[in-house]
């Protein structure tokens, strides 16, 4: 499936650390499959890391992700592997919350959320105008629906309840 994606258009160079070889990406996702968790090393903004995990429901598929972001000459490889570790450890609380049977990562200790103690929320931060894309970014097509209608399923069919839009 990735494979039939990534073949279909050319991978975008953002900096020159952006990966545009489809070789090396699909490597990058295996890489990322066997971590748990993706990095970003001012691939898309220069000046800028990340890291990023995903959140899995009952289905064990993403339905989500934890994202940090900083300054890459404050938040530099090391202290991005650092906080890998924390941003797991949440990760697997919040997945065992939303119901994921199997948590794609090894469990570990530190920090401690039952369902019962809360409510399970989604906040989708719907941008803009895309002037390269020339529409709405939740309004881009996204197979046969959009990117706000996928995102929007993908909770309700997570038991995600609640839903509340605000178009200030």
């Amino acid at each position: 499936m990735i494979k039939k994606i990534i073949n279909k258009d050319t991978l975008p160079q953002f900096t020159e650390n952006s990966i545009t070889n489809k070789d090396d990406y699909i490597k990058e996702l295996l890489k990322v499959r066997e971590k748990g968790f993706a990095t970003d090393f001012e691939e898309y903004i220069r000046g800028v890391n990340a890291i990023s995990v995903p959140l899995t429901g009952p289905s064990e598929r993403p339905v989500a992700a934890l994202w940090m972001v900083g300054f890459s000459h404050t938040f530099d490889r090391d202290k991005i592997i650092g906080a890998a570790t924390d941003v797991l450890q949440v990760a697997v609380r919040i997945n065992e919350i939303l119901g994921s049977k199997s948590p794609s990562f090894k469990k570990t200790e530190g920090v401690r959320m039952t369902r019962d103690a809360h409510k399970i929320a989604a906040l989708v931060l719907a941008a803009g105008y895309s002037s390269r894309m020339g529409a709405f970014k939740p309004l881009l097509p996204l197979g046969e629906t959009t990117v706000i209608e996928k995102t929007v399923s993908s909770f309700l069919a997570e038991g995600i309840q609640k839903k509340t839009f605000n178009d200030s």
